[in-house]
C-alpha cells in the first residue's frame, strides 16, 4: 500500500498554526487578562452554558443506609443536575469531626465508576484487602487526611452507563462511546458534561453543613484528571487541584496515541492551543500534577515540556511555589506521594 497521499502534512500544518503564547513576554496585567479571556473561551468550548434542561434545585436525597468504617462513614446520595439526569454521589466523612472541615471532589478515571475509588467492588460490596487497582482507593485516602470527600458518578461510568451497548465492540465497562457521540451530535461534548457534573457536585458539597464552603479542592486521575483540571480552570471555587496521569501535550498524547473518545473536544486546539495553555490558567491557585515515568499514554517527556510551559505563567503571578510536579517511577496510576500532603497544605491553611 502506498502512503503517498497521506493527509499527515495537512494536519501537521494545521497544528503549526494553533495559537502560541510566549508567557515569558507577558506582564502581570497581560497574564490576568489572558487568564480571564481564556477561562470564558474554554467554558464556551466545553459547551457548559449550552447544556439544556438544567435543574436549579439539586433535590439531593440519601438513598443508602450509612456504612460506618473505622476511619470514616460512607453515604450515598442522588442529586438532580438536569431534568431526567440523576447523578449518584458518594460522600465520605472522616470519623470524629466536630466542626466544619474542607471538602474535596474526587473524580475517577476509566473503570467501573465512583465505587472503585471508594473501596467498593462493582456490585457495591466492600473490596476489603483486594487489589485496589490503578486508582488505589484515593477517595478514602483523601478522607483519612480529615476532608469530606464527594465522589460523583461521571456520565458513562458505573451507574451512569447505558442500559444497552452499541452493536459493535464498545469498550467493556463504560458507555463513553455512546454518550460521547450522542453529545457531539447535539453540539456538546463529554468533557463539558462531566465538568458540569463536577460543578454541580461542588454546589452539593458546599451545601453540606460540615463542609467549609470556601475550602474546596479536587483530585482525579486519567479521565478524572481531565475533569479535575478543567473544573479548576472554569470554576475558581477550587483552590487546590490534583491532576494525576493526564497533563501532557495534545500533540504527543491525545493526537498520537489511541485514547477514549471522551478526550476529544471540538475546536480545542484552534481556540486554546496546546493543553498547557489551558492548565496554565489555573494560576495562581495551587496545582499538583502526578506523572509516571512509564505511563505509555501520557509520555513523560511531553509531560515535562507541558509543565515548563505552565510554570511560565505561574512565574508571572509570582506563584511558582504553588505549582508542583510529582514524577514517580511507575505507569498510569495514582501516586499519592505528594498529593495528600498537598491538599492538606493548601486546604487546611
Amino acid at each position: 500500500m502506498s502512503y503517498s497521499h497521506s493527509p499527515s502534512l495537512f494536519f501537521q500544518k494545521m497544528y503549526e498554526n494553533i495559537p502560541q503564547h510566549d508567557f515569558a513576554d507577558f506582564s502581570l496585567s497581560d497574564a490576568k487578562k489572558y487568564k480571564l479571556d481564556q477561562r470564558e473561551k474554554f467554558a464556551g468550548i466545553l459547551g457548559i452554558n449550552s447544556i439544556p434542561f438544567k435543574a436549579s434545585d439539586l433535590s439531593a436525597r440519601s438513598i443508602m443506609v450509612e456504612r460506618k468504617y473505622e476511619d470514616y462513614t460512607l453515604q450515598r446520595y442522588e442529586i438532580t443536575i438536569c431534568e431526567d439526569l440523576i447523578q449518584p454521589v458518594y460522600v465520605l466523612i472522616p470519623a470524629g469531626i466536630q466542626s466544619p472541615v474542607p471538602g474535596v471532589i474526587a473524580l475517577s478515571g476509566h473503570g467501573y465508576g465512583c465505587a472503585d475509588i471508594c473501596g467498593l467492588l462493582e456490585d457495591g460490596t466492600d473490596r476489603g484487602t483486594a487489589d485496589p487497582g490503578y486508582q488505589k482507593n484515593f477517595a478514602i485516602e483523601i478522607c483519612k487526611r480529615g476532608f469530606i470527600v464527594a465522589v460523583p458518578e461521571l456520565i458513562g461510568f458505573g451507574d451512569m452507563r447505558s442500559e444497552t451497548k452499541i452493536s459493535f465492540n464498545e469498550q467493556e465497562g463504560n458507555s463513553c462511546y455512546r454518550y460521547s457521540t450522542s453529545s457531539l451530535l447535539h453540539g456538546l461534548n463529554m468533557a463539558g458534561l462531566r465538568v458540569y457534573q463536577a460543578m454541580r457536585t461542588v454546589d452539593f458539597l458546599q451545601g453540606l453543613s460540615m463542609v467549609e464552603p470556601q475550602k474546596i479542592g479536587s483530585m482525579g486521575i486519567s479521565g478524572g484528571g481531565l475533569v479535575s483540571a478543567f473544573l479548576s480552570v472554569v470554576d475558581e471555587r477550587i483552590i487546590a487541584c490534583v491532576c494525576s496521569g493526564y497533563a501532557c501535550t495534545y500533540k504527543q498524547s491525545i493526537m498520537d496515541i489511541y485514547h477514549c473518545i471522551d478526550n476529544y473536544i471540538p475546536g480545542v486546539l484552534t481556540s486554546m492551543g496546546e493543553m498547557y495553555n489551558i492548565f496554565a490558567t489555573i494560576a495562581p491557585r495551587a496545582l499538583l500534577l502526578e506523572s509516571g515515568t512509564e505511563d505509555t499514554i501520557f509520555p513523560i517527556n511531553a509531560v515535562r515540556e507541558s509543565v515548563e510551559q505552565i510554570r511560565k505563567l505561574y512565574k508571572i503571578f509570582d506563584a511558582e511555589d504553588r505549582l508542583h510536579h510529582d514524577i514517580f517511577e511507575g505507569d498510569h496510576q495514582i501516586s499519592g506521594a505528594m498529593a495528600y500532603d498537598f491538599l492538606k497544605r493548601y486546604l487546611d491553611s
